[in-house]
């Protein structure tokens, strides 16, 4: 009995390379043809083989003409460390190209405002020394443990990277990638993370014209940062640490102590992700805000903003505490601004489908540079399933049902269409008919 098959390939390879080559022509000068064929080929062949190992990627889709694995392997490598191309400004060209791409409605929106959301993920250097003892450059001391640490104990320090990612909320959870860091204690650019951070929350908000809200979590809650988002008049929902002090009827006090002192605007419940809701009490006040004693920085100015403090009622899980520029006036408004700070467990999943279902933390490049690079066409290929995905044309929709039989027939099939199960899809027919899958790389146009 023949197996089904994905028979509207050439439907995946167009929307590749369609987005690829309308992000060259926009670039900023004219790029080399043959960087756009090389991109073009690495974004499609992550795509097909789920992974970032470059001796996985050039056996998946022949790279040139080398006569083996390793000298292809090697070429790619070159190619990432040494090819004369902005990686980030073409990154920038690809995501324009997939916003004009989505369906109308496709972005969802809070009182007419884009949700861009911000966050950090980590990878763990995996590459060894090598015979010249060289390792990944600017490597720094990352959490990378993958297990679930003890609640009170924290997960070994190992050697890595952080990354720090801002995207924008679609319907149905998903978000596009709108700008990416590498964080090193050794960065050749960015003296700070702070400077790294802002060097991504900035152009996601520029992506609207500033007509967006920032929501982030407790990674990003520097009081220097709030002011710049206050002078600039950005809406944000931003967690906030329990060592905050809030000046308060004439007092400094910690944000905790002040909001148990505060009656209570009503039940409400806190979901974090889908498996965690926890009932609460929720207080909201407004005050000035400052660090910790401690910590303080006098010469940065004391911002006022409205405060959400949710007390879980049973457990012994720490409040949740937002701070916000959004008014609170009644309970409806508390409940609205939660929601708002929940659609940051969006950005989670995504993270959890760049690892998970296309391995983007398996990388054995060194070359910082090199690094980054990849980073970016990872992203590419991510957005490339979103915008399958979302597709409205009658070819893409007939491509979503051939890959939904591919799914009934040879893996399990969840209640819906996932990222990950469109991948997967991609790699099962690809290994089931390899050489009409590359008949098509040489052939579409």
């Amino acid at each position: 009995m023949r197996k089904a098959a994905i028979k509207r390939r050439g439907f995946v390879i167009k929307v590749s390379r369609g987005l690829m080559r309308g992000a060259a022509q926009h670039y900023q000068r004219q790029l080399d043809p043959r960087i756009v064929r090389r991109m073009e080929w690495l974004v499609l062949a992550i795509l097909l083989a789920g992974t970032v190992r470059l001796n996985v990627l050039v056996q998946t889709l022949p790279y040139g003409t080398a006569g083996s694995v390793k000298t292809a392997e090697t070429a790619l490598s070159v190619f990432l460390a040494e090819a004369h191309y902005s990686a980030h400004i073409l990154f920038a060209r690809f995501r324009d190209e997939v916003l004009c791409s989505l369906p109308g409605e496709a972005l969802l929106r809070h009182q007419g405002k884009a949700i861009v959301i911000v966050d950090a993920t980590d990878y763990a250097k995996r590459s060894r020394k090598g015979k010249q003892g060289k390792q990944m450059q600017y490597t720094q001391k990352v959490r990378a443990s993958k297990r679930k640490p003890n609640r009170y104990t924290k997960p070994p320090l190992s050697p890595g990277y952080v990354d720090i990612w801002g995207g924008v909320l679609l319907r149905g959870q998903h978000v596009v990638p709108l700008a990416r860091q590498l964080s090193s204690s050794a960065h050749p650019k960015f003296a700070s993370q702070n400077l790294l951070e802002e060097a991504v929350i900035w152009p996601c908000l520029a992506t609207f014209a500033w007509q967006a809200i920032l929501i982030a979590d407790r990674g990003f809650r520097r009081k220097a940062l709030l002011v710049k988002l206050l002078v600039r008049q950005v809406t944000f929902v931003i967690r906030l640490a329990a060592n905050i002090n809030v000046y308060y009827n004439g007092t400094w006090r910690n944000i905790i102590e002040t909001a148990r002192t505060l009656k209570p605007l009503g039940p409400i419940t806190w979901k974090e992700g889908k498996a965690h809701a926890r009932p609460c009490e929720g207080v909201a006040f407004r005050a000035r805000l400052r660090d910790a004693p401690e910590e303080d920085d006098p010469t940065q100015p004391n911002p006022e903003l409205n405060l959400v403090v949710l007390f879980p009622r049973v457990g012994d899980r720490d409040p949740l505490i937002l701070a916000t520029p959004l008014p609170i006036e009644s309970l409806a408004h508390l409940r609205d601004i939660v929601k708002l700070y929940e659609y940051r467990w969006a950005i989670e999943t995504m993270f959890e489908n760049l690892k998970r279902d296309l391995h983007m933390d398996e990388f054995m490049v060194r070359d910082w540079l090199a690094i980054e690079r990849l980073l970016w066409a990872t992203a590419m290929s991510y957005m490339v399933l979103i915008v399958m995905r979302l597709s409205e044309r009658q070819e893409g929709q007939r491509c979503l049902k051939d890959i939904l039989a591919v799914l009934r027939e040879q893996a399990v099939m969840g209640k819906g269409l996932t990222l990950g199960k469109i991948r997967e899809a991609l790699t099962l027919d690809y290994r089931d008919h390899r050489q009409d899958w590359l008949d098509l790389v040489q052939c579409v146009t």
